[in-house]
């Protein structure tokens, strides 16, 4: 997208509703007046939504932020990676080393590109508009939370246009900010909340009786229980399987059922105090001290375009970063010794690499624990150099990490790895944590005729945005980019006969159901599907579309075909037959990418109707994403021959 040039009076940019419900108390005289004096930028969906109920028009943020600029800040981003690890070298008496770096790493670049994100959109902005005024909220000094993530109470946008103020010459006005009167409650919450856990889990911890010998995983998410509950009938009950720490409120009857040591329950809760702090070492305290030097004197003296981090670094860094990352690192480095000690665990398996996966992982690799990773995400071919220096981020967590097998989910994760190496032993163990085999129920299924004739066709969205807390470029929709692309679906669907379309979304960055249904358009052709299990929409839908998620493998696994919607022509997850409305001849195929808006209703309606009432045997289109019955390696090898080589030959 190009920006082109053009003058606004007063410039605007709101980040939360709070923002907007000031901006309009304080400006509305002007804005009844002349309201277009005012050009607003919002960066969430929720603020425009808030607007246009008060009749205020605003523009989307990520119309500031183009295809180059993700590109660019990309770019910027690795070159301040790789600098930092050539000195960012600490490592504690227990020989982690690692997790410290990959941990500070991950979490700086989930910082980092929040403000570059905000800082782009500003820059971009202002250049375009030459504004004579620009009006924003924020904080009289900058404030950090304890968290690892950019959460809502920590505003920076005043700090970023008040040093830019400078260099392109306009006024600044910055509206006050509203009194947070949860902030308290938030803490106390927090506390009583930790403290109950605890509680319970020293008293459950003097009633669990567990074998030593065990299977252990850090945490229970991304359905790796139906992992646990697979391993427990192959294994029939010879192997106990654990996760470590404490079960999410969903998940309670199972923990006490671990307390009970019920037989017949596939996996069972050993607890573990993740707040458990331990005192710093003389030797590794000098480390952290040399570091922070290290770190402050470099955000000294970089700047991105003229815009400093500085300031807002020294805060985060100070309150959240070193406490949350690195001292709990620490922390979690000698506890976890001492847990596998009482345990004694035979096999490791975790979804990431992050936090307390990476110290868990590096301590198998020390003492020679086996472990096995399994991937939580989607992987695929790499395209283009810039998207590979993403995805090599990526990969630290989740693919290329210390443990010491990588299970190959399907053939898609192949194509990765010839870009992007590891030192892991791949395994093809086929879904074991997405793209699992479901029972489809395309027609004449109760459930589907709670939205669906059975004669229409399901079209199910489903995408992976990131939000606020960890923005990241170029491979994930923003959230204004993902409510669009929804506007868009929604649209183009309008007026088609036989369709329905099911939006699956999961509340995420504070947007409720409610809220998102009010953004939304209005029409009778689609309904939010927010409860329930993924897999059940899966099962019921014709086509999948989506920009970038492991959603895709999951419709790729059970044969439905994905339409990959790249309105931005930006990043293309897995290239399949692109549709384009000057072209003949298409090939029916298991992906279709459209890479245009104007694109999108000529591609759903070929879709529509050569593939969708196609009938063909179209399973063959889907094979290549799938491996076959003969390819795949059971865990349960992993599990009782571990002292013997893993074959591998199997892998390209």
């Amino acid at each position: 997208m190009k920006l082109t040039s053009s003058q606004s009076n007063c410039l605007v940019f709101l980040e939360f509703v709070d923002e907007a419900q000031q901006f309009i108390k304080i400006y509305s005289a002007q804005l009844q007046q002349n309201s277009s004096q005012f050009k607003i930028i919002s960066f969430h969906p929720k603020v425009k939504a808030f607007l246009e109920q008060h009749e205020i028009a605003s523009t989307d943020s990520y119309h500031y932020c183009p295809k180059g600029s993700h590109q660019k800040l990309l770019i910027e981003l690795e070159r301040i990676t790789n600098e930092i690890r050539t000195f960012f070298n600490l490592k504690d008496k227990r020989g982690v080393a690692y997790s410290y770096r990959e941990n500070f790493i991950f979490t700086l670049r989930c910082f980092l590109s929040t403000w570059l994100y905000r800082t782009e959109v500003i820059l971009n902005a202002i250049e375009q508009y030459r504004p004579v005024e620009v009006v924003c909220s924020g904080p009289l000094s900058l404030n950090a939370v304890r968290s690892i993530w950019t959460e809502n109470e920590e505003r920076f946008l005043a700090d970023i246009i008040c040093q830019l103020s400078e260099v392109h010459k306009f006024k600044v006005q910055i509206l006050p900010m509203l009194d947070s009167k949860n902030v308290w409650k938030k803490s106390i919450f927090i506390s009583i909340k930790s403290i109950t856990r605890n509680a319970i889990g020293e008293i459950a911890k003097r009633l669990i009786s567990f074998s030593s010998g065990s299977v252990l995983v850090p945490v229970n998410s991304h359905q790796i229980d139906l992992v646990f509950e697979d391993l427990y009938k192959e294994t029939k009950g010879e192997k106990c399987f654990a996760f470590i720490g404490f079960p999410q409120k969903n998940k309670l009857k199972e923990f006490f059922r671990s307390v009970r040591n019920k037989r017949d329950h596939s996996y069972r809760y050993l607890f573990y105090d993740f707040d458990k702090k331990v005192p710093l070492d003389a030797s590794f305290s000098q480390q952290c001290r040399h570091l922070e030097d290290q770190l402050l004197k470099f955000f000294q003296t970089w700047h991105y375009r003229k815009v400093s981090v500085f300031n807002w670094f020294k805060v985060k860094f100070d309150k959240a970063i070193k406490p949350e990352v690195i001292f709990k690192t620490y922390s979690h480095s000698e506890n976890m010794l001492k847990y596998f000690s009482r345990w004694n665990p035979c096999f490791v398996m975790s979804q990431h690499a992050r936090g307390i996966g990476a110290v868990i992982g590096e301590l198998c690799r020390l003492k020679r624990i086996d472990s096995l990773m399994i991937p939580h995400g989607s992987f695929a071919a790499i395209t283009d150099d810039i998207s590979k220096k993403e995805w090599k981020e990526n990969a630290l967590g989740i693919v290329n990490t210390p443990y010491h097998f990588l299970a190959l989910q399907t053939p898609l994760i192949e194509d990765f790895l010839k870009e992007i190496p590891v030192e892991s032993k791949p395994v093809i163990t086929g879904p074991l944590i997405f793209a699992r085999k479901i029972a489809t129920h395309r027609q004449g299924n109760d459930f589907r005729r709670r939205f669906a004739k059975d004669e229409e066709k399901i079209i199910l969205h489903a995408g992976t945005p990131k939000p606020r807390q960890g923005q990241r470029f170029l491979h994930y929709e923003t959230m204004d980019e993902y409510i669009d692309g929804m506007v868009s679906l929604i649209e183009a669907t309008e007026r088609m006969e036989g369709v329905k379309v099911l939006i699956r979304y999961r509340v995420i960055d504070g947007l409720s159901v409610d809220e998102l249904k009010a953004i939304l358009p209005k029409s009778t052709n689609y309904a939010i599907v927010s409860a329930g299990r993924f897999s059940d929409f899966l099962s019921i839908a014709d086509l999948l579309f989506s920009f970038s998620s492991s959603t895709m493998e999951e419709a790729l696994h059970n044969n439905i075909p994905v339409l990959l919607f790249n309105k931005f022509n930006r990043y293309i997850h897995l290239k399949g037959e692109e549709l384009i409305s000057t072209k003949e001849n298409f090939k029916l195929s298991a992906v279709y990418n459209v890479n245009t808006q104007q694109e999108l209703k000529f591609a759903l309606q070929w879709i529509l109707q050569n593939h969708l009432e196609s009938k063909e045997n179209l399973e063959t289109l889907f094979s290549k994403y799938k491996y076959q019955s003969d390819q795949i390696n059971s865990i349960v090898q992993l599990l009782r021959f571990q002292d013997e080589p893993i074959i591998t030959q199997k892998v390209s």
